[in-house]
């Protein structure tokens, strides 16, 4: 993909490991952890990158494209995304969304430490010039696909749909594994699923929180476990953060209930 990098999507600089052939290996490593991303040029214009990191942060935001579709799929962990600067959802294991490369997401990050997920960047340009022949062949329809990523405010979201899961899993296996060829018959597969006009009306948006609340529950969670032998009330961490008991008590539910969706 020469006309997108997608290394800008992360916050510090990528160190080449390996070429592979057709795959790369890189290195990422910052203050919260460190990782490996392997990626591969599935077609022209389709690029495939595999996230295997053990961090807190890495992500930067990018400038928004409505030419380049980013499609996200996690496999392990948690991501944690920012939208706006007031709002946040979590994309669990087995979460597939759809969105425009550098949507207005201000943050993100991986609040258990681990995260494992695959991305596709599609340059809908280059894609449509030069595998016009082969995407008509498996009706794969490039147009539906951007309506998923052209929706406001939110980004388009399917959760726990067991044939997005089967090939997902399996384009995964492809990149470990280094077979280009099931990777592009799989990714082939991915698309065409995604498709179906009839995605667009089963949307599963996860809920979203309002910023406030999640960062007040972090810092509830913060103070406890710095104190864990000082048995902290309700009252007492009120007190200290200025918020009300029904405030703490309700971003935790909130908080609870988002963490448990989908998992």
């Amino acid at each position: 993909m020469d006309r997108y990098n997608w290394k800008n999507h992360y916050a510090v600089r990528l160190t080449e490991l390996e070429d592979a052939g057709d795959f790369f290996h890189y290195g990422i490593e910052e203050e919260t952890g460190k990782g490996k991303v392997t990626s591969c040029t599935v077609f022209p214009g389709i690029q495939a990158v595999y996230n295997d990191l053990y961090l807190f942060h890495c992500g930067r935001s990018a400038p928004r494209t409505e030419e380049i579709i980013e499609i996200n799929y996690c496999v392990e962990g948690r991501y944690e995304c920012e939208v706006n600067r007031q709002y946040c959802f979590y994309a669990t294991p087995g979460d597939l969304s759809v969105g425009n490369a550098g949507r207005r997401e201000s943050a993100g990050s991986f609040p258990t430490g681990r995260f494992s997920g695959l991305t596709l960047f599609i340059d809908l340009t280059t894609t449509r010039d030069q595998n016009a022949s082969i995407l008509r062949e498996m009706e794969v329809d490039l147009d539906v696909i951007s309506r998923m990523a052209l929706q406001e405010p939110r980004r388009f979201y399917l959760r726990g749909r067991e044939e997005i899961d089967a090939v997902c899993q399996q384009m995964i296996s492809a990149v470990t594994s280094h077979c280009h060829p099931l990777l592009k018959l799989r990714t082939l597969e991915l698309l065409m699923l995604l498709s179906d006009p009839e995605l667009l009306r089963g949307n599963n948006m996860p809920p979203y929180l309002s910023r406030k609340n999640i960062q007040l529950a972090k810092n509830v969670r913060q103070r406890v476990t710095e104190n864990l032998s000082s048995h902290l009330t309700i009252q007492q961490l009120s007190e200290e953060l200025h918020a009300s008991p029904t405030a703490i008590k309700s971003a935790f539910k909130s908080r609870a209930k988002l963490a448990t969706s989908g998992s």
